[in-house]
């Protein structure tokens, strides 16, 4: 069922089927879920959304508890008899009838379900690989880059609340004529800006990979190991984990990597700026 007139209906829903998935119990789950939207169950707008958003990631394998029906239940009550928003908004009060109806229905409820815990891949890369990608896609050829390759450092990892690793990486262009083939050559490379912060620019991107067949879908070759770069001197420290997400989610039409769009345009955008 799909409920998003708040995002954090899915963001919470999502949640607590990551969290049950990585071996958490529903009790300790629960707890985690209410502890860190504290602040959330305490706004007469954001409860209504972490309610719903529990009740139906325990709907999911029909582990719902009369507790948090009853109490998500009483709070669309509360909901739609003091917010004028809901009572003038059609979809709002359609999607609030469907998570009656579920909540009403006694085949969602049930005891602690069994989550198979999901096993996380990770890539074996080392901090220093570089790994090459040679660029087909045609924006490429208007902006003079057909047949380049995209270099990809990694210069860290972290792991999100889920367990999944994530890689930290720069990232650079350089035509077949120039690929760097020693340490003296890596240092030379110039590294594509992922954004621009007034005066200065952030060049960390992050990639997540959850399998060994997503991982060769990118089509990236390892072509060498560096254990020093020259990082740029206009580069400013940000979060990692707010990092530009290099990688999207592949299709399986796709005629490319969707990361050689991303990299045209960050390449384009940067001349721009630059000029």
């Amino acid at each position: 069922m799909k409920i998003d007139f708040n995002p954090l209906i899915v963001d919470i829903q999502e949640e607590y089927i990551n969290f049950r998935k990585n071996g958490k119990g529903r009790a300790e789950t629960l707890e985690l879920i209410r502890n860190k939207y504290s602040g959330e169950l305490q706004d007469n707008d954001d409860r209504l959304a972490v309610l719903i958003g529990l009740s139906l990631g325990l709907c999911n394998k029909n582990e719902l508890t009369e507790y948090i029906a009853v109490e998500t239940l009483n709070e669309i009550t509360r909901a739609k008899l003091e917010n004028k928003d809901f009572s003038a908004n059609k979809k709002i009060l359609a999607d609030l009838a469907k998570v009656e109806t579920c909540l009403k229905d006694k085949s969602v409820y049930g005891d602690e379900a069994k989550y198979r815990k999901v096993r996380k891949y990770v890539p074996d890369w080392q901090v220093g690989d570089v790994f090459s990608h040679v660029i087909t896609f045609p924006r490429a050829e208007e902006l003079g880059i057909m047949g380049w390759h995209i270099l990809i450092y990694k210069v860290d990892e972290y792991k999100d609340k889920y367990g999944d690793v994530h890689q930290l990486v720069f990232v650079a262009l350089c035509p077949p004529e120039k690929l760097p083939m020693d340490d003296e050559g890596f240092q030379k490379l110039s590294f594509l800006p992922m954004m621009f912060w007034g005066k200065t620019a952030e060049y960390l991107a992050q990639i997540k990979i959850k399998s060994k067949k997503t991982e060769e879908k990118y089509e990236l070759s390892k072509i060498g190991h560096v254990s020093k770069i020259n990082i740029p001197i206009d580069s400013c420290e940000r979060n990692p984990l707010v990092s530009m997400p290099l990688f999207e989610k592949l299709t399986k039409d796709a005629l490319y990597p969707s990361y050689e769009d991303l990299i045209c345009r960050l390449y384009k955008d940067s001349k721009n700026r630059r000029i």
